[in-house]
């Protein structure tokens, strides 16, 4: 009984962040142009290193990405090997389907690790769906091996909560 308990505890967590996470790679994959638009921008074309500051807003397709500060990290190639997004709070919004509501998330900060499939929300992280939530201090997510994990702090730990109709809740 409590294999298959934390079976759908596992199979929920990895069905609601999997569209969260895959689509937060749109930044890094989309060959789209981005649109950012920030107070100030530092863009350090040598070092591949580009800092934006001030109401940052990033926008991509059918998301965005609001912040005090976000930070892109480039390889030799160019492409985006870790984004760091700064704010009280950081907010990343999209559209998974037209069909179902917008997915946003939040925390102090978003880390976007596209290369190695992985994503760290750090901070109040919460990520809601419709009616569905999840909020842990620390939510780790490794989209290509579809690993959800969340860290406890001395203060702050996650709780999960699965109603009658299924809906999943993780609150902490």
């Amino acid at each position: 009984m409590v294999v298959k308990f934390q079976n759908k505890i596992l199979i929920g967590i990895t069905l609601f962040l999997s569209l969260f996470l895959l689509h937060a790679l749109t930044y890094a994959d989309n060959n789209s142009p981005i649109d950012l638009t920030a107070d100030t921008a530092n863009v350090d074309y040598l070092h591949r290193i580009n800092t934006y500051t001030g109401n940052v807003h990033v926008h991509n397709t059918d998301s965005t990405l609001d912040g005090d500060k976000i930070i892109t990290y480039r390889n030799t190639k160019h492409q985006i090997i870790k984004m760091i997004d700064y704010g009280n709070l950081a907010h990343y919004h999209t559209m998974t389907d037209p069909k179902n509501p917008p997915l946003d998330a939040y925390a102090k900060i978003i880390k976007f690790y596209p290369l190695q499939h992985h994503i760290i929300l750090i901070g109040n992280g919460f990520v809601q769906n419709g009616d569905n939530t999840m909020r842990a201090p620390i939510i780790h997510y490794n989209t290509l091996q579809k690993v959800v994990r969340s860290t406890a702090t001395k203060t702050e730990r996650t709780h999960i909560m699965i109603d009658q109709n299924g809906t999943m809740r993780i609150t902490g």
